[in-house]
């Protein structure tokens, strides 16, 4: 009878303590537990009310938007440079879900706007991507 306990109570050893029967009606949650809990919830009840549709970055979309704004063939060439640049990098480093999307880059209409963005958005945005600052 003993083991059959021992082996329930085991069971919950690998349960997040959050999720763990309360057995003190006088336990509390810790502020951390409960931003923890709140979160949790938070993305059941979303899910439960919204289908989520994946849209992946998509240099296609840049080059159709500068490219109705009068960005130089150039300044697009190199736009999606570094668009394809950051995202293979992201993609290497982390994986598919941690890459920076297209809009970023569609006011981009100069080179001098490209670098704003680059250094303004992106590397601030994105601190631990350790890309070397460009000299343009």
């Amino acid at each position: 009878m003993a083991d059959v306990v021992n082996r329930e109570h085991r069971a919950f050893d690998n349960i997040p303590r959050l999720l763990k029967p309360v057995t003190d009606r006088r336990a509390s949650l810790t502020p951390e537990q409960r931003h923890t809990l709140a979160g949790w919830l938070l993305d059941v009840a979303l899910r439960r009310r919204f289908t989520f549709e994946e849209l992946m970055p998509d240099k296609e979309i840049i080059k159709k938007i500068i490219g109705e704004k009068g960005a130089p063939g150039d300044v697009i060439d190199l736009t999606i440079k570094v668009f394809d640049n950051i995202n293979e990098r992201l993609r290497y480093l982390y994986d598919r879900d941690h890459q920076i999307g297209h809009a970023y880059f569609l006011d981009v209409k100069s080179l001098n706007d490209l670098r704003r963005v680059f250094l303004d958005q992106i590397i601030l945005s994105f601190p631990v991507i350790n890309l070397p600052t460009p000299s343009f």
